[in-house]
């Protein structure tokens, strides 16, 4: 059986979690009532963080589906019999 080159699910998942804690406005505290574009500046980070998140996530299916697919599943039969 090839060899393929798989991506490795740790970093897939450090980059998706990092960028998804990231998303959360941890700095933001009642004392600051900072205003951007007529919101409250942590509503505009979020937003913006959100949309980072949902790039992120589109580049890592863009990138790696391929690659994740191109490996041969386990047949039916394999998989009943390793059960």
């Amino acid at each position: 059986m090839p060899q393929t080159s798989r991506p490795r699910a740790g970093r897939i998942y450090l980059l998706l979690t990092l960028t998804c804690l990231l998303s959360i406005p941890w700095w933001a505290t009642e004392t600051q009532n900072g205003m951007l574009f007529g919101y409250p500046s942590w509503a505009v980070y979020s937003v913006l963080m959100s949309v980072l998140f949902g790039l992120t996530i589109a580049f890592v299916i863009g990138r790696f589906w391929d690659r994740l697919a191109a490996i041969e599943p386990e047949t039916a039969e394999e998989m009943q019999r390793d059960a």
